[in-house]
């Protein structure tokens, strides 16, 4: 009679860790370790895990939600399975997720929570105990997340925030997480980045900061940052005016500043870069900037990318478009200022061709000086 009471309560006790009572009739693909094709389960009112799924040996999960929706991915959502390498989680309209959703899965490396357009906080320590190498969540409407949401991930080599609502960054993200190589953060509206964010990161290769709102990056925000950068964005943003300091020297090979809104760049920061390509596309230049611009690097052999057009596109054969304006005053040299009259007489040249800024010129306006 004990050993039935006890086998209940073990029972009782194993539902009340397995219960999810937001999941509703979800439909749950896996695909095992040497195996070319996933299995399907649907899992109702319960949590993932291998006593759910009946399953050995999984190595990919994903949760795709179709017409039953996953409002609330809760405290244990998916855990021990121990052989988890790839957990995806995509079009479910989530809007909460709580820290401990993901528990005892030592395996993983990969996870994905994408396409959910109602998603928009990440809480502290959500992938905490996790030995992940890639996070991705892209295409939500993430505005919020909380210091330490990427915290104490060693392993973590990409992370991918792009297509969001992230207006501000903070370095307390990743608290003991410095080995990250590739930054991917475009099409959010970041309007600044904070002195030393990423600071100490010395396997950084690929930055992308593009299409963002981006006019000021603050004082060694990228201090001993890697010499090893390949890639660097920070086009489609409203940069005027970028410090000598703002990259370390010697340490991007190419370096995108398309569709910002800059009338010159420094003497000091063109002699302080090592760049073998530098994309300036779609910026308002004082003409006499630009000429210094394009001499300054001429010497060092820079792949230059300027002007605003590309003059095998259709349009430009029956538009006169500038690749440069005159100052509003007169000089003979290069002065190192922001010009905004400048600025809005080629950005009357945008308006005509039907775009209300630069930054719709990038993909198709380049030009070879």
């Amino acid at each position: 009679m004990h050993r039935l009471c006890y086998f209940l309560l073990f029972l009782n006790i194993l539902n009340i860790i397995n219960s999810c009572e937001y999941v509703q009739n979800i439909a749950v693909k896996y695909k095992r370790h040497f195996s070319a094709s996933f299995g399907k389960i649907s899992i109702n009112n319960q949590c993932i895990s291998e006593l759910t799924l009946h399953v050995p040996d999984i190595k990919t999960i994903v949760v795709k939600c179709g017409q039953n929706k996953l409002s609330q991915i809760q405290e244990n959502f998916i855990g021990n399975i121990s052989t988890l390498e790839v957990l995806k989680i995509n079009h479910c309209d989530i809007i909460r997720i709580e820290s401990g959703a993901f528990a005892n899965l030592p395996q993983l490396k990969t996870i994905i929570i994408e396409n959910n357009p109602l998603l928009e906080h990440i809480p502290k320590g959500l992938f905490n105990q996790l030995s992940l190498k890639q996070i991705f969540l892209r295409n939500n409407r993430i505005n919020s997340i909380e210091d330490e949401a990427f915290a104490n991930l060693p392993s973590l080599t990409i992370i991918n925030l792009s297509n969001n609502n992230i207006r501000h960054m903070s370095k307390n993200w990743f608290t003991n997480t410095r080995n990250i190589k590739n930054v991917f953060i475009s099409n959010n509206k970041i309007q600044q980045v904070p002195q030393e964010m990423f600071s100490g990161w010395r396997y950084a290769n690929f930055f992308d900061f593009s299409s963002n709102s981006i006019s000021i990056i603050n004082e060694d925000a990228f201090k001993d940052v890697a010499s090893t950068i390949h890639y660097f964005s920070l086009a489609s943003n409203n940069l005027k005016q970028i410090n000598t300091t703002t990259f370390p020297k010697n340490f991007i090979i190419d370096l995108d500043l398309s569709s910002n809104l800059f009338n010159y760049l420094p003497h000091a920061f063109l002699q302080n870069i090592n760049v073998r390509q530098l994309t300036l596309t779609a910026n308002p230049f004082k003409c006499n900037c630009l000429a210094d611009i394009n001499g300054a690097l001429a010497s060092k052999g820079v792949k230059l990318y300027c002007g605003f057009c590309n003059k095998n596109k259709a349009h430009c054969k029956e538009t006169s478009i500038p690749v440069c304006a005159h100052p509003s005053q007169m000089e003979d040299n290069c002065v190192e200022s922001v010009d905004d009259e400048a600025t809005e007489k080629l950005l009357g040249f945008a308006k005509e061709l039907g775009y209300e800024d630069f930054k719709g010129l990038v993909a198709e306006c380049k030009k070879n000086i």
